[in-house]
Order: C-alpha cells, then sequence, then structure tokens
C-alpha cells in the first residue's frame, strides 16, 4: 500500500476540534440549544460530513430531518439571516 503524504499547507482537522467548531455553529444559530439537542446534533451534522466550515456553508433544511421541525425552522431561519463571511465559529 502506498502512503499519501498531503500537499504543503494542508491543514487536517482533529476531531476535537471539528466537534467544537460545529458545536460552536450551533450555540450561534440555535441559541439555548439544550445540551443533549446539542450533542446528538452536533455527531448527526459530522457523521453526515458537515464537520468543516468550508461544508457547513451547505448545509440546508432537508439535510437536517434528525432534528425537530422547529430547531429545523429556527436554525435555517437565522442562518440565511447572517451572511456567510459574518458567520463566526
Amino acid at each position: 500500500m502506498r502512503s499519501v503524504t498531503p500537499p504543503p499547507g494542508y491543514s487536517c482537522m482533529l476531531k476535537s476540534d471539528s466537534e467544537e467548531l460545529v458545536k460552536r455553529w450551533l450555540t450561534r444559530f440555535l441559541p439555548g440549544l439544550g445540551e443533549e439537542d446539542l450533542m446528538n446534533y452536533r455527531d448527526r451534522l459530522m457523521a453526515d460530513g458537515f464537520d468543516h466550515r468550508s461544508r457547513m456553508i451547505y448545509v440546508r433544511e432537508e439535510h437536517l430531518h434528525f432534528m425537530t421541525s422547529v430547531h429545523r425552522r429556527t436554525l435555517i431561519s437565522n442562518i440565511n439571516s447572517v451572511p456567510v463571511e459574518r458567520w463566526i465559529y
């Protein structure tokens, strides 16, 4: 098996960094989210590949089928009200 070396400047996020990023993103757009829902939603988003800023900008309502309808609508509404360049993670 051949080993592949990442190109210079390539940055690989640690799982713990990704977990923190997604957690901050959720609390930014779903303020007041309970700890249990926060952890469940974070884990599902990460499992579905939304674990990095460059991917999270593509989250749409149809990706959030695991959330309650209220959380899903609130998240999408809050995301749409803030320009992507102002998303602070």
